[in-house]
């Protein structure tokens, strides 16, 4: 049975929140503190599975608890469940806190939340990589396009839609930012938004901080011979993501469900980005091996680590609140017959994408990019094939053609298979 700790100063509010999860005493084990302190303790005795706290409390507020929870037991999940907060409280918060849900929560809301966290908190059985992607406050980034960034944020004249596209740039600073809109950090919560629109949402007085104050992102420290691998990660992701709501939007879409193809695309290999954040140098090393013909990057990954980088990524972004068909693209964009959800989905959307993009452009890894036909078959779509074949190699001419204007392109590395 699950163990969770709720922690608030207002009895009346724990009093509240006991009887609200009293129907869900048979799912959990269920302890409520109204002293900070004291849950602490019983934090450090035996870690829960998840805290969830209040932000605005005296003698330790919810940021620096949930920075403890962090420390100490960086497996636990970490959810902040407030009111009214000052905005500085909230900036301490963000580097601690998975998510940000608003007081007065629907019990619903809370027990959907944490259900789906438990559900893939299990599949990521080794505690050990578990803990070590729950203590991620952000995702490192592209050393150019961080200083590009901190250039432009300098400059008091800079526009919104300036800082909007350099941060939909890079995989590591959308990630981020789609963590900050999904959830309810700053009362702006979306449930479908694309990154550019997500930075203009946040707006000039969230980023400027958290980029120039709190050094919220770092930089890849990538080795010099491999520093151009960074770039390119970016514009394929990039370029897959485009490809992806392409096709959700041939098959007349609505917009919701264009936006999480385009998502799923995008973060479809955060896995690789999450290996380079836990240890970059040991990341060094598999790479290596990959290039010398050791394996795939894929499977050098999983031997490794003792999980596919697509658990590892579905398990973050779960944990960050990103809608459940985003989530659901990352975990199975590479097996979508494994998906739970039938038909024409943003999975299928992304699958079809990163296989077709891969086999024009090159991957990041070894072996050759398979594209399930069986599965497009069962769903009735594998005579759509060739119309997507066509509509991606346009995507691909555009993103291409707008990289060698800024003077971006750069080489592909190994090819990637995209395997059942």
């Amino acid at each position: 049975m699950k163990r969770i700790i709720f922690v608030d100063d207002d009895t009346r509010v724990l009093e509240g929140l006991r009887r609200l999860m009293r129907g869900f005493r048979s799912q959990w084990q269920m302890e409520f503190y109204d002293n900070p302190l004291k849950a602490l303790e019983q934090i450090e005795k035996q870690p829960p599975d998840v805290v969830v706290s209040d932000i605005r409390m005296p003698v330790m507020d919810g940021a620096e608890l949930l920075t403890q929870v962090q420390e100490r037991a960086p497996a636990t999940i970490r959810i902040a469940l407030s009111g009214q907060c000052d905005r500085a409280a909230v900036m301490r918060a963000i580097r601690p806190t998975h998510q940000f849900l608003a007081k007065p929560c629907e019990p619903e809301t809370l027990r959907k939340t944490l259900t789906r966290l438990s559900e893939l908190r299990d599949r990521v059985i080794n505690e050990e990589v578990r803990a070590e992607i729950s203590r991620i406050a952000a995702l490192p980034v592209v050393p150019e396009a961080l200083t590009q960034l901190r250039r432009v944020l300098t400059q008091d004249d800079v526009s919104i839609r300036t800082v909007a596209k350099l941060m939909a740039s890079d995989v590591g600073m959308c990630a981020k930012v789609m963590q900050l809109v999904s959830s309810n950090f700053f009362g702006t919560q979306r449930s479908a938004c694309l990154p550019e629109a997500a930075v203009r949402v946040l707006g000039m007085d969230v980023i400027r901080p958290l980029v120039l104050s709190q050094d919220l992102f770092m930089p890849i420290p990538l080795e010099e011979d491999l520093s151009h691998l960074g770039r390119f990660y970016n514009r394929l992701c990039c370029t897959v993501a485009r490809a992806a709501q392409r096709i959700a939007q041939m098959e007349n879409a609505g917009e919701p469900f264009c936006t999480y193809s385009y998502l799923g695309g995008l973060f479809a290999k955060v896995g690789v980005v999450i290996y380079a954040a836990l240890d970059i140098t040991k990341y060094h090393q598999i790479f290596r091996l990959a290039v010398e013909g050791h394996g795939s990057l894929r499977q050098l990954e999983t031997q490794v680590y003792g999980v596919a980088r697509t658990q590892a990524g579905a398990y973050l972004f779960a944990l960050w609140g990103l809608p459940e068909p985003v989530v659901d693209a990352v975990m199975y964009a590479d097996r979508p017959s494994a998906s739970p959800v039938a038909g024409f989905t943003p999975t299928t959307a992304v699958h079809v994408a990163e296989v077709l993009v891969q086999r024009l452009v090159g991957s990041i890894g070894g072996g050759q990019p398979f594209l399930n036909q069986d599965y497009l078959r069962t769903i009735g779509l594998e005579d759509r094939l060739k119309d997507w074949e066509k509509e991606v190699e346009q995507v691909v001419e555009e993103t291409f053609r707008d990289e060698e204007r800024e003077g971006n392109v750069s080489e592909p590395v190994l090819q990637e298979t995209a395997t059942e």
